[in-house]
């Protein structure tokens, strides 16, 4: 009994971990993406090129949110996040 908890404890972590990293991913990109229409947001501060390029990092990101994000890793969620964070627009 002790080893059959032990098992769904590694996995219920792993879970968790998936859950973190696939939530952490869809709230920046479609809470980046919400702000895209917003007139007053920081977003409607960027100049014309930024806010394009923004606007298609963005929509790589959701398509690939809706397309593999619920398969794919934690790992691959986490470098997915960090690969649309690398859009410096705040710094």
């Amino acid at each position: 009994m002790i080893a059959e908890g032990e098992k769904f404890a590694d996995e219920d972590l792993l879970h968790k971990k998936h859950t973190e990293a696939s939530n952490g991913l869809s709230d920046f990109v479609y809470g980046l993406k919400s702000q895209l229409f917003e007139k007053d947001g920081i977003v409607a501060r960027l100049p014309a090129h930024d806010r394009k390029k923004l606007q298609e990092v963005l929509k790589d990101g959701s398509e690939w949110i809706e397309g593999q994000g619920n398969d794919a890793s934690s790992e691959k969620l986490e470098e997915k996040l960090a690969g649309v964070y690398q859009f410096k627009i705040f710094g």
